[in-house]
């Protein structure tokens, strides 16, 4: 198994900092979406 760790910032047209995330995912067998 893998994992994954995001840290998301987001800036308006003034490079003003507006919002932040952080996101943790893990890799498993299963499918999410069948297609």
């Amino acid at each position: 198994k893998s994992t994954g760790l995001y840290q998301i910032s987001i800036h308006n047209q003034e490079q003003k900092l507006v919002a932040q995330f952080k996101g943790l995912c893990f890799r498993t067998d299963k499918k999410l979406i069948s297609a």
